[in-house]
């Protein structure tokens, strides 16, 4: 993560630089120090696909130090090996964050919508989705932008039923 004001033109330097392939993210109005609850910077954090916490690293994240290059390995072994958090750590202060993270994200695309960036919007919310999957809030709002005929004049609620069952059919782990 970037904390950065502005257009994160330092922080694009630093993914070019170091040739960084995993996704960054920009928080130009230090949301995830309130989610996280860190005072300064830098920080390091690594989610697993499904948005469990692996490991964290915060206020004097380096990226050359070896110890936490070393731990960070580890949190990546121990994260494909076994389940990285268990269900009642999810329900926790870790489910907490991941809620907070989905609202955050879930408000980025408000900002966007309301500037007319119905793409960036539709962005911020699919990525608000992987923090909390069981949001019916932030599916319809991305189901009214791609498929306004559903919703306007009147609302298609056997499609929206179809489209959930299909949308969480797909999401089910095999």
């Amino acid at each position: 993560m970037a904390v950065e004001a502005g257009t994160g033109a330092r922080a694009l330097r630093y993914v070019e630089e170091y040739g960084v392939e995993y996704p960054v993210l920009l928080d130009a109005d230090n949301t995830l120090a309130e989610i996280f609850g860190f005072k300064a910077i830098p920080n390091g954090v690594l989610l697993d696909e499904g948005g469990r916490l692996l490991w964290a690293e915060f206020s004097h994240c380096n990226v050359e130090d070896k110890n936490q290059i070393e731990g960070l390995k580890e949190a990546i072994q121990v994260g494909q090996s076994a389940e990285a958090v268990t269900a009642a750590e999810e329900e926790g202060e870790l489910g907490k964050a991941l809620r907070q993270a989905a609202k955050a994200l879930y408000n980025l695309g408000q900002e966007f919508l309301v500037k007319g960036n119905t793409q960036k919007a539709i962005e911020a919310w699919q990525e608000a989705l992987r923090y909390e999957p069981d949001s019916y809030l932030i599916r319809k709002q991305i189901w009214a932008l791609r498929n306004p005929e559903r919703f306007h004049p009147t609302v298609d609620y056997d499609w929206q039923r179809q489209q959930l069952e299909r949308e969480t059919q797909d999401e089910r782990p095999f």
